[in-house]
């Protein structure tokens, strides 16, 4: 074989490529997609077993317009007094009865986001937030309404919406009762949005 032959077949492999990147950016995301709404389903069997194993309501929030969320046990003023920090638990009575669990953090896949979502909130997660506004520790992010996870393994009933950069979404429904999640159809962003309302 000679240099032409090699940089001949060189060049069709690379056009070959060329046009084939750009047909599979679209399964790709869309396959990115589906695993973040598997995460979220995840994090939420998660913060439902900690509820249970725990004998603490647990919150799950997720930040708006961004990948990242998050599952928080509900900590009373007690349970900061009992803090071995004794400073720590001073300042914390003072702010919100939260406090985010490094282990229960978690982030969606490259190009996948939160888009919006609600929560119900009953009587048993108004007594559990008891009259403060229960935002998390960070200001500058908007994190959405909480979603409560109860040790006897009930929940909130909640809906949220995932999207990415090319114009698709799908949505995760969580029922209260039971406290399990499904994951919708994969849709355009304008029909998920219709389905939905926004972050409160």
């Amino acid at each position: 074989m000679t240099l032409l032959e090699v940089m001949l077949v060189l060049a069709v492999i690379v056009v070959a490529f060329a046009i084939a990147i750009p047909a599979m950016r679209g399964p790709l995301a869309n396959h990115r997609l589906r695993l973040a709404a598997d995460r979220v389903r995840a994090q939420w069997g998660k913060a439902r077993i900690e509820a249970m194993q725990t004998g603490r309501a647990h919150i799950f929030r997720f930040e708006l317009g961004a990948a990242r969320c998050r599952t928080e046990p509900c900590l009373s003023a007690d349970d900061y007094l009992e803090s071995s920090d004794a400073d720590a638990a001073e300042s914390r009575v003072a702010d919100v009865p939260l406090v985010a669990d490094p282990d229960l953090a978690a982030e969606l896949p490259e190009g996948v986001f939160f888009l919006g979502g609600v929560a119900k909130t009953d009587t048993r997660a108004m007594t559990v937030l008891g009259t403060r506004s229960a935002e998390p520790v960070e200001a500058d992010a908007q994190w959405s309404a909480p979603v409560f996870f109860f040790p006897d393994g009930t929940s909130s009933s909640a809906e949220l919406v995932l999207a990415n950069d090319r114009d698709r979404a799908v949505a995760v429904r969580l029922r209260g009762l039971t406290g399990t999640a499904l994951v919708g159809p994969l849709q355009t962003i304008a029909e998920a949005v219709t389905e939905t309302e926004p972050v409160r």
